[in-house]
């Protein structure tokens, strides 16, 4: 596959290259593909009397357009997602997003053959740990927020309950959600729930503590 589309970047070359005047338009081309983009806003309601906004934004030479969040129109953006750093080449894009209506954190995980219990169906150790990992960053991401700090702490699971409710399928994408229920200074008591086409197949109820510098397991990932 590489090789083939080696060649036919090549053949196009060739093709382009022979075209009257192309150096005069390529050049135009990147003036104005240099002046950038921006996206429409999507807002979601933060709390009373403040919405938080979701947009992407493409700066001068980027090859992709970065995600980025703003609470309150004159806020400080904060860079959600940026491919450019994942792929140096512009290879790498993000196809399309959502930000969710409630605040939760979502995420979309496709599982491979190697998580199965049996074929088709995740094993269930593996629903504990992608559930118990989501809920302990949706912790992480409320303490951080609730701090005003730049960077989320450090969390630990003090205790979580999975529920199974229907076997989960291989066969695709899966959705994980997680939002907070309690929080106070230094913990979080978070819920989530694993989703495939549509249908909840399985969810936690988690607490999730922030630890300090000396404890074994901080900053351990």
């Amino acid at each position: 596959m590489q090789r083939w589309t080696d060649a036919q970047n090549a053949a196009t070359r060739r093709a382009l290259d022979r075209v009257p005047g192309r150096a005069a338009l390529e050049k135009r081309l990147w003036q104005l593909y240099e002046i950038g983009s921006v996206g429409v806003p999507v807002s979601r309601p933060v709390k009373a009397g403040l919405r938080r906004y979701f947009y992407t934004r493409r700066d001068g030479k980027q090859n992709q357009a970065v995600l980025y969040a703003r609470d309150g129109a004159g806020g400080t953006d904060r860079a959600l997602v940026d491919v450019n750093a994942e792929r140096t080449d512009g290879t790498r894009a993000l196809d399309w997003w959502f930000p969710s209506d409630d605040g939760a954190l979502i995420a979309t995980w496709r599982p491979g053959p190697h998580h199965e219990a049996f074929p088709g169906v995740l094993n269930g150790g593996i629903i504990g740990t992608i559930l118990d990992c989501h809920c302990n960053w949706a912790a992480a991401h409320a303490l951080m927020r609730r701090r005003g700090a730049d960077r989320p702490p450090c969390t630990v699971t003090a205790d979580y309950a999975i529920r199974m409710r229907h076997p989960t399928p291989t066969a695709g994408d899966l959705q994980l959600r997680a939002w907070v229920v309690e929080i106070e200074d230094d913990r979080a008591t978070i819920d989530g729930e694993l989703s495939a086409g549509g249908e909840v197949t399985a969810t936690c109820r988690g607490r999730f503590v922030a630890v300090k510098p000396g404890h074994p397991a901080y900053h351990r990932w």
